[in-house]
């Protein structure tokens, strides 16, 4: 029972180490806020742009897409290809 006790009386009187201070103001705590969130931003940025730098790679590898890709289209097409190659190797065959 006195471990349950300790922490909730801690708690309840400010555990802390912030007995009798006063909590920060609205506008503190805003700028510290927008601060973070400007700080988070700007990391994103830096992700955005790394991740647009290594679509370029990836389409400077691939070439260019004559129509917009998706799981499905891309799918359908492999497909398509592999029908279109084995009615070619049908054909040499014979």
């Amino acid at each position: 029972m006195r471990k349950v006790l300790l922490p909730l009386c801690l708690i309840l009187v400010g555990g802390n180490g912030a007995i009798g201070s006063t909590p920060p103001s609205a506008s503190e705590v805003v700028s510290r806020d927008v601060r973070d969130m400007e700080e988070r931003l700007e990391e994103l940025r830096q992700e955005v742009g790394d991740l647009q730098a290594r679509l370029a790679e990836v389409e400077n590898r691939l070439g260019p897409a004559f129509r917009p890709t998706s799981a499905f289209n891309t799918v359908e097409q492999r497909l398509d290809d592999l029908q279109n190659d084995v009615d070619h190797l049908k054909r040499n065959a014979r």
